[in-house]
């Protein structure tokens, strides 16, 4: 391989490496949990007008998580190798 194109992927390599270093120390907290807490301090009397019916573990909702991410960008990639294909074609 040439040197620049190792160099690049190197670089590509030691990115995704920090992130994922950095995404699996971090804390998640939710957008709703922030929101309660927040009426919550403004309306201590507060009353959720609506509890869900499925509540997943912290580990399920980081599988769904991940499954949403992953299907998005498998449609993404359908899209764009049908649309590259036709492009061609015409």
């Amino acid at each position: 391989m040439k040197r620049n194109v190792m160099i690049t992927l190197l670089l590509m390599l030691s990115l995704v490496a920090i992130t994922t270093y950095i995404a699996l120390n971090a804390d998640f907290v939710g957008t709703d949990d922030l929101a309660t807490e927040t009426i919550l301090s403004i309306d201590s009397h507060y009353v959720p007008w609506f509890t869900s019916f499925f509540e997943p573990s912290e580990s399920g909702e980081l599988f769904f998580f991940i499954f949403q991410g992953i299907a998005g960008s498998v449609v993404m990639a359908v899209c764009l190798h049908f649309y590259g294909k036709r492009g061609r074609r015409a």
